[in-house]
């Protein structure tokens, strides 16, 4: 298992900087098994649109405000918290026509995350869970057993 924490200025300018940091993070060889990239760019995206939501919904894009990001990863999941300062109201899925320029973050949450939930204050922001695939698991067959000898 391996944690990874930062806490980055709540400007828009830094959402780059995010994404940058969790996809190293994510591609880190700091677990035995790594992440498949397709894991790792489904968590980059969401991390990416979670922490645009908190500059342009929260408090997080006031002056002086922040977007903190938690990482945890395992042989099993992706585990991803994006705190933020907080605001008046809880993020809710909104149905927003075809031609929105603007509402499909918790969209896509909902369509990539395995779980997710947003986090009511004092701990404001959103949390979810990518579930890692496991890959099939070989038995290596020797020669002899190929051949029919049990040892």
């Amino acid at each position: 298992m391996a944690t990874y924490t930062r806490v980055f200025p709540g400007r828009p300018d830094q959402v780059a900087h995010m994404r940058h940091w969790a996809e190293h993070c994510l591609s880190c060889p700091a677990l035995d098994t790594p992440i498949p990239d397709d894991t790792v760019a489904s968590a980059v995206l969401l991390i990416s649109e979670a922490a645009t939501n908190a500059i342009r919904h929260t408090r997080s894009g006031q002056p002086g405000g922040e977007v903190g990001i938690y990482i945890r990863l395992s042989e099993s999941c992706v585990s991803v918290v994006i705190g933020d300062d907080g605001a008046p109201t809880r993020p809710h899925l909104r149905d927003h026509g075809p031609l929105a320029e603007d509402g499909r973050g918790l969209a896509l949450m909902e369509a990539f995350a395995d779980d997710w939930n947003a986090c009511p204050a004092p701990d404001s922001g959103i949390i979810f869970r990518l579930d890692v695939p496991q890959a099939p698991r070989l038995r290596l067959v020797s020669g002899c057993e190929r051949a029919g000898w049990q040892p």
